[in-house]
């Protein structure tokens, strides 16, 4: 078990610049609120899936993470929430080893998968929305149930054809898609 004051020191460290006093005491708010209630549903034995320890991250002379450490059980839900600039899309790429850090250690579960959705997906010149909404993901043995399940959900992101070419989508467009097919993918964190 790890107590919740833990988990809550890396959302500290990312909010150690915030701009104003208010956004301390909203932090500070919020994690009483999250351990009370983490607390009065007593100790959980669920498996640990992430830990990073001592992490630290710099570009050039601007420090992005310096020694941060944090676990993700099972069934926790956490948001990572701040300012821009203090390093939350470098916490979660390094998370889903999409990018490399600089010191600390690292460390999934045995059966632990991540799912990254990048802040601008990238898409095949003549991939169609629904290629795109299923990419990677599909059997030869469920192809008709993902299919499925990604027009039900495209339908209600507001998308209709689903053999428009992903070269013609706007940004939002192309987000909502590879929203679709994270949400699809089998993975222990998104």
């Amino acid at each position: 078990y790890e107590p919740p004051i833990r988990k809550i020191v890396v959302f500290f460290r990312l909010f150690m610049q915030c701009t104003s006093a208010f956004c301390y005491w909203y932090l500070l708010y919020f994690c009483s609120i999250m351990i009370k209630r983490e607390e009065s549903e007593g100790v959980r034995n669920n498996m640990n899936l992430l830990t990073m320890e001592h992490v630290t991250k710099a570009y050039t002379d601007r420090v992005l993470l310096d020694d941060v450490d944090f676990g993700i059980n099972e069934n926790e839900k956490i948001g990572v929430i701040g300012i821009n600039g203090m390093g939350k899309s470098t916490l979660l790429k390094i998370v889903a080893g999409v990018e490399e850090y600089d010191s600390g250690k690292l460390s999934m579960g045995n059966t632990g998968k991540i799912c990254y959705l990048p802040q601008t997906p990238v898409f095949g010149e003549e991939e169609t929305v629904l290629q795109a909404a299923v990419r990677g993901i599909i059997s030869d043995t469920d192809q008709w149930t993902m299919e499925a399940e990604a027009k039900s959900m495209l339908n209600q992101l507001g998308f209709s054809d689903y053999e428009e070419k992903m070269s013609h989508m706007s940004g939002g467009q192309k987000t909502r898609v590879a929203l679709v097919n994270a949400l699809l993918t089998p993975a222990d964190i998104l």
